[in-house]
């Protein structure tokens, strides 16, 4: 009896983090987290001209969202990404559009892995960032069809190239 409590503590501390890191976990333990994007509530990153860096050449500037895991939806039906940058209070505005292929769950603990996306970054965002403002870059999930029940993104960076 002690041996099988023994072999289920240490099945929870093996299994659970291991599932935790594939991106298994349920829905409510990743509530809160800022940069996980689902078909409910867009990842959220805020950024300000520090990140920017001391060159502002702002019409040659691009914005590059990396991904560091993704889970299809739970039918199969293709969901796409879309990005959007606001000024504190201001519109948002769309910068693009991404799809992950293949269509199969990732995640990625290495550069090498990691799915990035490019986008320009116009002028009136870098001159925002140059003159102080933060920024706020979002990444909603879309269903293509269906409602994308499942899917998740988890973005990883907003980098500034």
């Amino acid at each position: 009896m002690a041996n099988a409590g023994r072999r289920r503590a240490v099945l929870g501390c093996v299994v659970l983090p291991l599932a935790w890191s594939l991106g298994m976990a349920t829905a409510g333990a990743e509530e809160g987290d800022p940069l996980l994007a689902t078909v409910d509530r867009p990842a959220r990153i805020e950024t300000t001209a520090e990140a920017l860096g001391a060159s502002t050449g702002a019409t040659s500037r691009r914005v590059v969202v990396s991904v560091t895991h993704y889970q299809p939806t739970d039918d199969g039906a293709p969901v796409e990404a879309v990005v959007t940058a606001s000024v504190a209070g201001g519109d948002e505005r769309d910068l693009g559009r991404f799809g992950i292929t293949p269509d199969r769950p990732f995640t990625s603990t290495r550069p090498a892995t990691t799915q990035r996306f490019g986008f320009a970054l116009p002028p009136e965002l870098a001159a925002a960032l140059a003159a102080g403002k933060p920024v706020t870059f979002s990444v909603r999930l879309v269903p293509v069809r269906g409602e994308g029940k499942g899917a998740a993104l988890r973005v990883g960076a907003v980098e500034f190239r």
